[in-house]
């Protein structure tokens, strides 16, 4: 961080932010494929996170089974901005998961024994994401350096799981 951030950022913050650039706008393009979807929102500006950008997030993130959504960490969407940037992406993020409400990530627990009890999806602290021209292996090697959270490969489903857990890798 230069001498701006330090001096418009509590030491707190600096702590909670990823290593963005601080006036940057942080938008984000978004296609939930089960919903078909789609979202071109600013949720950060001038320094401050937009509510409506981050509302307009969250209906999209939705649980589809039950249309019920929550508040999406907001650390996970600056992890998919900092993937963007690493990737120089500036186009639309396929979702094929975001928040899961607990019957939701119970259900898909029955039918297959990878979904976690205690999934990040129900805190609103992971997503389900292929990103268009980009190979699973070359996103999951690309979030795995930012080391942000955990990054989950998923070749045979082609998807790469990102959340803002404790640093770990799979797949």
């Amino acid at each position: 961080f230069g001498a701006t951030a330090l001096a418009t950022s509590s030491p707190l913050l600096l702590a909670q932010e990823p290593l963005l650039q601080v006036g940057a706008e942080r938008r984000l393009r978004l296609h939930n494929l089960h919903t078909g979807e789609r979202i071109n929102e600013v949720f950060w500006a001038e320094g401050q996170y937009l509510s409506e950008g981050i509302q307009s997030i969250n209906r999209l993130l939705r649980d589809h089974r039950c249309n019920q959504s929550t508040l999406m960490d907001k650390q996970l969407l600056n992890v998919l901005i900092q993937l963007q940037d690493k990737l120089g992406y500036s186009g639309e993020i396929e979702v094929i998961s975001g928040y899961r409400s607990p019957q939701t990530n119970d259900m898909l627990r029955q039918q297959n024994h990878n979904v976690s009890e205690h999934s990040l999806h129900i805190k609103g602290k992971a997503m389900d994401i292929r990103i268009p021209g980009y190979s699973v292996k070359d996103v999951f090697k690309s979030a795995s350096h930012l080391q942000a959270g955990g990054v989950g490969k998923y070749p045979r489903s082609s998807f790469v799981h990102i959340d803002t857990g404790r640093v770990r890798y799979w797949g």
